[in-house]
């Protein structure tokens, strides 16, 4: 007669260095839930069974267009904390973490001032329908050309007063 849920999640990464600048990253998520009531209110941010979370092709380079400067170009299924992680973060509370589909470039200068740009495509989780979740049925995630997300992040240190700003 109660309501009741254990959710359960487990991440599994490996990353594969192909040379000294190129780095094939997987990340697999495995979000469930056991114990579900009738009445437990369920839906796709608490459960995503075995699920391909991250996978892509990441590209470091040093001293591009700066000495001392650092650069990192993600290309494929990606997740992102941008900045102080207000807006756009990989969330650290919910049991199913968000993906997307696209690319994702960041230039950092010596003097730690950042330039970050992406252009990606929001991913749908599946199962989306109560039955589906409450049986941890596994359907793979797939992109949406209708759900477009893209920005531009500028972050400097060295503002009046030693103060940083995004």
């Amino acid at each position: 007669g109660s309501d009741q849920i254990v959710s359960l999640r487990t991440l599994s990464q490996g990353e594969f260095r192909l040379n000294n600048n190129l780095m094939l990253r997987l990340e697999f998520q495995d979000s469930r839930a056991e114990m579900v009531d009738a009445g437990t209110f369920l839906n796709n941010t608490m459960i995503n069974p075995v699920e391909l979370l991250e996978a892509n092709l990441q590209w470091n380079a040093e001293n591009l267009f700066q000495d001392g400067s650092k650069s990192l170009l993600r290309v494929g299924r990606i997740t992102m904390d941008v900045g102080s992680r207000r807006l756009v973060a990989r969330n650290r509370f919910r049991n199913a973490l968000e993906g997307f589909s696209g690319v994702d470039w960041i230039w950092q200068a010596s003097n730690g001032a950042q330039v970050r740009t992406f252009y990606t495509l929001s991913v749908n989780r599946l199962p989306n329908q109560r039955d589906g979740l409450a049986r941890n049925d596994v359907a793979m995630d797939q992109e949406s050309f209708d759900r477009r997300f893209w920005g531009l992040y500028v972050a400097s240190p060295n503002l009046p007063g030693g103060h940083w700003g995004e």
